[in-house]
């Protein structure tokens, strides 16, 4: 009988350390899916962020071009005014 007795109290012991473990486990496993979530959360934000930089540097482009064709036609602006410039000096000079 007390044979008995010690195996249940080393059954007990080893139930007890058994349940500890998958306490400990369980506990790990909750925050593994913590930094999952928040790993996921933050890659969301880092995609929103490459969109967002994206269109912006779409804007950019698009302002950039517009800005060499208005250079474009300022240089041709300012070639008929020069020819003008000197029409008008010949014709005062002659």
């Amino acid at each position: 009988m007390t044979k008995i007795a010690g195996t249940v109290d080393e059954i007990k012991r080893f139930t007890a350390v058994i349940a500890a473990t998958v306490g400990e486990q369980a506990s790990a496993t909750s925050e593994i899916a913590r930094n999952v979530g928040s790993a996921a959360e933050r890659t969301s934000t880092v995609a929103s962020n490459i969109s967002t930089v994206t269109a912006a540097i779409g804007e950019a482009s698009s302002s950039a071009k517009d800005v060499l064709s208005a250079t474009g036609e300022l240089g041709d602006m300012a070639r008929r005014l020069q020819t003008s410039v000197d029409t008008f000096l010949s014709d005062v000079a002659a």
